[in-house]
């Protein structure tokens, strides 16, 4: 799949993921500039996620991506392989949707477990996944993109 893509011209597959995840990443940096701390972790209503939740969610899930694009073990993904488990003191692995401990089938127990990051921990966690992400989703050939066209 080749197209026009903004002022870039025309692009692969891999080229639009890795655009789509960079400007998901600013749109949640652009959040997070304008959010307290108070208010990352402040729920709607009882049995939702915060803002926090969220932003963290979509950066795990991003961070599994990188992970699986590059067919590496689970120790390599950043929470993991940059010490936010030790500094955190919480390991997803074994929670939500198959234990993959990302987005899906958290119990709102498991969520409430989900650390309080400030928003400069969010960003900095988002930041080396996605720096991490964008480069592989443009090398990727198109077989790799459409595989993870729906993943990502």
């Amino acid at each position: 799949m080749t197209g026009p893509v903004g002022s870039r011209g025309v692009t692969s597959r891999g080229e639009l993921l890795a655009d789509w995840v960079a400007d998901v990443r600013r749109g949640i940096e652009r959040e997070l500039a304008r959010s307290t701390d108070g208010s990352l972790h402040r729920r709607p209503a009882p049995g939702m996620n915060s803002i926090g939740d969220t932003v963290w969610h979509v950066a795990r899930w991003l961070d599994l991506v990188a992970m699986w694009l590059a067919d590496a073990a689970p120790a390599t993904q950043h929470w993991i392989a940059d010490g936010w488990v030790e500094r955190t003191g919480y390991d997803p692995r074994g929670t939500g949707t198959d234990g993959l401990g990302a987005i899906s089938g958290y119990t709102f127990a498991e969520v409430e477990a989900v650390p309080h990051l400030r928003a400069d921990q969010l960003r900095a966690y988002l930041a080396a996944v996605c720096d991490d992400l964008i480069p592989k989703l443009r090398a990727c050939d198109e077989a790799a993109a459409q595989r993870h066209t729906g993943v990502v």
